[in-house]
């Protein structure tokens, strides 16, 4: 739910499939050299695409280092809530605690 006085009628979403950490190796990825499928060349890039946007609602599929993007949105994201869903595909829910309002929590878990 939106907060009141916010603009009731827009806000940016952004989902992205970051690429699961070990599906990025030379056997499945043979054309891509190694250096460019190693996490510490695509973390800051994936987070820099999101800061670029500056969404209200983040999305990411494919997260297996939940520790990782987690302390990265409390430096860069403070202000968003969120929540993961861990079992595959694992799932991150984030949004704007500023624009929102949480109303209730639905664990869909139970539905995997």
């Amino acid at each position: 739910m939106f907060k009141e006085g916010d603009v009731k009628d827009s806000f940016t979403f952004f989902h992205w499939n970051v690429l699961s950490f070990s599906y990025c190796c030379e056997t499945v990825y043979s054309k891509i050299s190694p250096e460019f499928l190693a996490r510490k060349h695509r973390t800051p890039l994936i987070f820099k695409e999101i800061l670029r946007y500056d969404p209200d609602i983040i999305s990411l599929q494919e997260v297996e280092d939940v520790k990782l993007f987690t302390e990265h949105f409390g430096e860069e994201y403070i202000g968003f809530f969120g929540s993961w869903h861990l079992k595959p595909p694992e799932l991150g829910l984030f949004y704007k605690k500023n624009k929102f309002d949480l109303e209730f929590n639905y664990d869909i878990k139970k539905h995997f």
